[in-house]
């Protein structure tokens, strides 16, 4: 029997490291007779595993009558079994929900329609729509707890252990996104939460976050008898500190409330199969530590992933993967691996909803190398092949055909080949599955700044978290990689991230910082550390309470943005002022034997300044927020850095900053990824500090491509 596990570098089959590369092919919108050819042409593009829906509405139309017809399209042991003998490995996703398209997300109709009190609400009550249902609301689990009870059998028989190659099952799709992508906010179903019920969800909630009713009220500025008449913040725009707080609870117990119900899919996936890989994909990179109370329940046998998609139609960002696209992908994989997970996208584009923009051959193999060499270990096509919705359960369309490589009439497309390429690449470079992105730079984050959306409304904070996610990725990430840096994410709540003290640590902070890392980055400096944190200094913890402990140590003041619009930034012995794209911060006070660092030309605020700490340390304060459009704003980065110590040793080096160059080893190579994610040829001189000594190599790249070098160590 193969046995599938993994780490945070890779999948391992049988022990020995392994690409997953999977596609979707939904059996249940694919004719019967065509599934072994879309089967094999998977395979035949270098494909091990593929990924299939099973809609619950699709097999349970009417209540209580549930079909798996041999030798009809709902023959889902039939096709399960012909996944085994084409050789390939199986995903699983029974659902409850599926979305894909389908009507109700692939719930069926008589669950939406005839029990409406399982939607999930806004703050009065009125439901997002009929298909976005409150997860833990009793009747939705006892609905959804007997399809399992009929399909998990099912798919047991063709499981690892039972001689089948189902490997991975997912929990559930997206979860969340119905939620937020509808209405912007978060499920207040009472029945679930448990309003106003002694012992409901949300009373329990607060009360092991508070202890007593006094801490609670104290905290909210209220005055509640007791947990049980604790009404929640009835605002997502929240306009004072109280209702913020109220609010990041609510957030918070939304993600113990998805935790729970993942939980409970997981339990009842047990009863019947103990020797598969459960999975869940976050509906957003931004949505990845939405799940770090899932991963804390789930433990081991639980692997995340995301979906990246750059196209889904005109209303979308881009058409193709640009630089502001693969920033962000990269921010995600390395939140994945931050996480204890390997890399993985399993919703990776391969067609679109609509045919225009049209996916193209050089647009998908450039994304997926590009995801590559930034770390990608996994992905799964959505979707490989399509075909005609069941009748009544389509959405959008009658022939789901996605504009897939395999078209629905068996029809191969132009960018099948780069599935093709990137299966063939994969195989040749097998090695790669355990190599390790050359790093230079430290970068560490707070998840939870990336998770809460609860300041999307200025409440005097001056930097909200999604403004700072925002930096993180269209400015300091965007700027470094046209720099010619490889950085490296850190989690700023493990001790890893304080360990080197030799190398700038750059913390990235809006005025929430937790108490812990506040006190963790004071004794990082006194032992030496070199600090630069942007934009903002903290000034309140993780509860939303004040707490001052880093500025106190360096001594500094508040950090607010600039009264007026448009202010310039300039750095002493720099040069002239920087463009900004940006908000520029400042303060009133300059620490004690610090040095004034940057400033606003026009009224002279004091906008960074630099610091000597105990044991050599040394802290910088920039208040400034950027997005990158400038060379100016890599220079000025480069002599931060270089205040700081930094030594300029770099692991790879382009001249021209359009090109953007990622370097990847294993035991015995270096291989460099050189990415033009632009509509034109771009040229330029990479250098490279290898262990076996420098190589340097003027490179010209074609348009939206990217160009791999090996070398020998």
């Amino acid at each position: 029997m193969p046995k599938i596990t993994f780490d945070t570098d890779s999948y391992y089959l049988d022990g020995k490291p392994f690409f997953f590369y999977s596609g979707e092919i939904p059996y249940f919108r694919v004719p019967r007779k065509d599934w072994r050819f879309r089967l094999q042409k998977l395979k035949d593009a270098g494909a091990n595993c593929v990924s299939t829906y099973i809609p619950w509405g699709f097999h349970e139309p009417e209540e209580g009558s549930v079909s798996f017809e041999p030798d009809s399209q709902k023959d889902l042991d039939g096709f399960l079994a012909l996944c085994a003998e084409v050789g390939l490995f199986v995903v699983c996703r029974p659902g409850p929900h599926c979305y894909s398209e389908l009507r109700f997300e692939g719930l069926p109709d008589w669950l939406c329609e005839n029990y409406p009190q399982i939607r999930a609400t806004d703050f009065d009550g009125k439901s997002f729509r009929s298909s976005s249902v409150s997860y833990l609301h009793p009747i939705f689990l006892e609905k959804a707890k007997k399809w399992f009870d009929a399909v998990m059998p099912v798919i047991q028989k063709h499981t690892l252990s039972n001689g089948g190659t189902v490997a991975f099952i997912q929990l559930d799709n997206e979860i969340g996104g119905t939620h937020e992508w509808i209405w912007g906010g978060y499920d207040y179903n009472p029945e679930t939460i448990g309003l106003f019920e002694e012992n409901g969800r949300y009373p329990h909630f607060l009360k092991s976050r508070y202890h007593s009713i006094e801490a609670l009220n104290d905290h909210y500025g209220t005055d509640f008898p007791d947990f049980a008449h604790v009404e929640y913040g009835k605002t997502n725009n929240p306009s004072t500190l109280y209702e913020a707080r109220r609010y990041e609870d609510y957030l918070h117990f939304t993600f113990e409330m998805e935790a729970e119900y993942l939980e409970t899919l997981a339990n009842w996936c047990g009863a019947y199969i103990n020797d598969c890989i459960l999975i869940h994909n976050s509906g957003t990179g931004i949505m990845n530590p939405h799940f770090q109370e899932a991963a804390r329940r789930l433990g081991k046998k639980f692997l995340l992933g995301s979906d990246h998609y750059y196209n889904l139609g005109s209303h979308w960002p881009q058409n193709n993967p640009t630089p502001q696209f693969v920033s962000q992908c990269f921010l995600s994989m390395e939140m994945l691996r931050m996480m204890g997970f390997p890399p993985s996208i399993f919703e990776f584009p391969a067609g679109s909803i609509g045919s225009w923009p049209p996916i193209t051959r050089q647009d998908l193999q450039c994304d997926a190398m590009a995801h590559l060499a930034f770390g990608m270990k996994g992905l799964n096509y959505y979707i490989f092949s399509g075909g005609p919705n069941p009748e009544k359960m389509g959405s959008t369309v009658i022939d789901y055909d996605y504009s897939a490589p395999i078209g629905s009439k068996n029809q191969i497309r132009p960018h099948y080949k780069a599935l093709e390429e990137v299966g063939r690449y994969l195989e040749e470079n097998r090695d790669l599955a355990l190599s390790k992105r050359a790093t230079d730079l430290k970068i560490a984050i707070d998840l939870e700044h990336v998770r809460s959306d609860y300041y999307k409304q200025d409440i005097g904070f001056g930097l909200g978290h999604k403004e700072l996610y925002q930096f993180l990725h269209l400015g300091l990430l965007c700027t470094a990689f046209c720099g010619s840096y490889s950085p490296e994410i850190l989690d700023i709540h493990t001790p890893s991230a304080f360990m080197n003290l030799s190398t700038p640590l750059i913390v990235p902070s809006s005025a929430v910082m937790a108490k812990s890392v506040q006190q963790n980055l004071v004794n990082f400096l006194k032992k030496g550390g070199k600090l630069l944190i942007l934009p903002m200094l903290p000034e309140m913890d993780e509860f939303l309470s004040p707490c001052t402990i880093l500025r106190d140590y360096l001594g500094g003041g508040k950090t607010r943005p600039f009264s007026y619009d448009m202010p310039l930034f300039e750095l002493e012995q720099f040069g002239p002022a920087i463009k900004s794209q940006g908000k520029l911060y400042e303060t009133a006070v300059l620490p004690d034997g610090a040095k004034r660092l940057g400033f606003d030309p026009i009224t002279s605020k004091l906008a960074a300044w630099e610091e000597e700490t105990e044991n050599g340390g040394k802290a910088i304060w920039l208040g400034f927020h950027w997005n990158y459009c400038d060379e100016g704003q890599t220079r000025m980065l480069e002599f931060v850095l270089s205040r700081l110590g930094y030594d300029g040793h770099k692991a790879v080096e382009c001249d021209n900053p359009n090109l953007w160059a990622i370097l990847r080893t294993t035991k015995s190579r270096a291989v460099l990824y050189v990415m033009n994610l632009f509509t034109q040829e771009m040229s330029g001189t990479v250098s490279l500090n290898l262990s076996t000594g420098r190589e340097a190599k003027e490179i010209t790249v074609p348009a939206m491509d990217v160009l791999t070098l090996e070398f020998p160590l």
